[in-house]
């Protein structure tokens, strides 16, 4: 009984020991190269830009009205003081009557109130009429020129109002984009077309919070434009003080040779390269090439190779991207090893072997 039990065990053993070994020798094992993370050096900051004129103007009316007619088309040049659009001024024009007729009346109070005071100076000098008379009377003719002078400067402002259904270009350019039509309804302040000034173009881009305090005017950037092929070198020429409606980026525009204006084109994107004087430099900073990186929705992490030689997902906590390589805050060491490149179907576990 005893042996028939030995002989039971041993080939449960060997049954086990032979299904191991056949899922070892079928596990698939992936070939991978992997490289160790790298401390930061001073280098390029990539930020965005794009093409923009000069000089742009955003038309608008501080009246409200019904849009009459428009003159121009998106992409016709215009003149300055050119009429581009007519808003309709039926309202403004009853304004400006009744304003009119309260002006007329006022004027006709003030000459009957000058009429009774001069008559009242004449009484007065012949002694048939008393000083308190003839100081009310002077009252009333005050009175009226006041109500004179109320009229006329609401009547002015009225008129004043007509300026503003007639819209004309305020330089000579490019009317770049049209956002309203015949028929439609102008509010105040309301954006109703675009202009650019021909001529002079540069970059506008937007400089983050992080490395703002390393960027200052004059400093020189690299610019590319990829949709027209084209490298050159620009400077900053203004950089915004505040960052408090622009969500922590500072405005920059950075000018450059217009011997490149030929091939540009205002709206096109460019990639706006900072050459950092210690910009994020900081030699305990690790960081990893961007290639490395997997993300599952908001998390990004890498696969790091074990001891063992199989991968494991490791979340990061990533900082400063300079569009090669990026800056991590947390999760990693000097000693892993990073897998490059890794397969969209690598998986933690899997078995890997190294280049």
């Amino acid at each position: 009984m005893t042996t028939v039990m030995t002989l039971s065990v041993a080939m449960t053993l060997l049954t086990s020991c032979s299904d191991e070994q056949k899922q070892a020798e079928t596990e698939k094992i992936t070939t991978v190269e992997v490289y160790a993370p790298g401390h930061y050096e001073a280098g390029n900051i990539i930020t965005s830009g794009r093409i923009a004129a000069e000089n742009t103007a955003i038309i608008a009316t501080r009246v409200m009205g019904f849009i009459d007619k428009i003159y121009v088309n998106e992409g016709d040049k215009v003149t300055k003081g050119q009429l581009l659009l007519t808003v309709n001024s039926t309202d403004i024009a009853a304004q400006q009557a009744r304003a009119q007729a309260a002006l007329n009346t006022a004027i006709a109070a003030y000459q009957i109130a000058e009429r009774d005071y001069n008559r009242y100076s004449n009484l007065y000098q012949q002694g048939s009429a008393s000083a308190k008379e003839l100081e009310r009377m002077q009252l009333g003719k005050t009175s009226a020129a006041s109500q004179v002078e109320m009229a006329r400067q609401s009547l002015r402002e009225i008129s004043n109002m007509f300026s503003y259904t007639r819209i004309h270009a305020p330089f000579s350019g490019t009317v770049t984009k049209k956002m309203i039509d015949v028929g439609s309804m102008a509010n105040p302040g309301m954006p109703l077309m675009a202009i650019e000034q021909g001529g002079r173009l540069n970059v506008s881009a937007m400089i983050p919070e992080s490395i703002a305090g390393s960027v200052a005017e004059g400093d020189s950037v690299s610019v590319t434009v990829k949709s027209a092929n084209v490298s050159f070198v620009g400077f900053v020429s203004e950089l915004s003080p505040s960052a408090t409606m622009t969500g922590g980026q500072y405005a920059a525009k950075i000018s450059f040779s217009q011997d490149m204006s030929s091939r540009l084109k205002s709206g096109m994107y460019a990639d706006v390269v900072i050459r950092g004087n210690n910009v994020g430099n900081n030699n305990n900073t690790l960081t990893i090439e961007k290639s490395s990186i997997v993300n599952q929705g908001q998390l990004q992490g890498v696969y790091v190779v074990s001891p063992r030689n199989r991968v494991v997902l490791r979340w990061l906590r990533l900082g400063h991207d300079d569009g090669n390589r990026v800056e991590v805050l947390s999760g990693l060491n000097s000693k892993d090893r990073v897998v490059r490149s890794p397969l969209s179907t690598m998986k933690t576990g899997d078995k890997v072997t190294i280049k």
